[in-house]
């Protein structure tokens, strides 16, 4: 994301970089996708090491900064925010997608001067996630299992701590 505030001295740039492999196993492939994303904003698109804090998502133009009704637009860990994913996902010959998905995220930077919607003060923290998709018949009928869990091991702020989750929704196709 670049919000280019002169063309001659300087712009600000938030970056996102990813990429997917696929490994064939059997007759399906497992994907394994890395990402990091920064909302720190550095001078220039290149130019790492010379950063901008505060300066994504709170334009000064903007009454409402980057954001909607107090959320963020686009990234989801609002301004001066890192975010490491690492995930695995498979897909067997009966239909059913497994995944496993590390992340790493520092939310919001002690040098921000501004607020970040998503936490009072920064935080660090580090979240396991896996989920199923199961498709089952159950008389004649296709029905969808979904599961999904997570563990983390800190929480923005104000609440804090370990959290974990679990979820689980049917779908039933009629």
């Amino acid at each position: 994301m670049n919000e280019d505030s002169n063309p001659i001295v300087h712009s600000g740039t938030s970056h996102l970089f990813g990429a997917s492999v696929w490994i064939p196993v059997d007759t399906t492939s497992v994907r394994l996708t890395l990402e990091y994303t920064s909302s720190i904003a550095t001078k220039n698109i290149f130019s790492f090491g010379e950063y901008f804090y505060g300066y994504a998502y709170n334009d000064y133009k903007y009454a409402d900064g980057m954001h909607y009704r107090g959320r963020t637009l686009g990234f989801s860990l609002d301004t001066d925010s890192q975010l490491l994913s690492v995930q695995a996902e498979y897909a067997d010959a009966l239909g059913c997608d497994y995944s496993l998905t590390y992340h790493r995220a520092e939310v919001s930077s002690p040098h921000n001067g501004v607020s970040n919607v998503v936490t009072t003060a920064p935080v660090r923290f580090n979240m396991v996630e896996g989920r199923a998709n199961l498709p089952l018949l159950v008389r004649g009928q296709t029905v969808q299992l979904d599961l999904a869990g997570r563990l983390q091991d800190d929480q923005p702020r104000p609440d804090k701590g370990f959290k974990a989750s679990l979820e689980a929704s049917l779908t039933v196709n009629m």
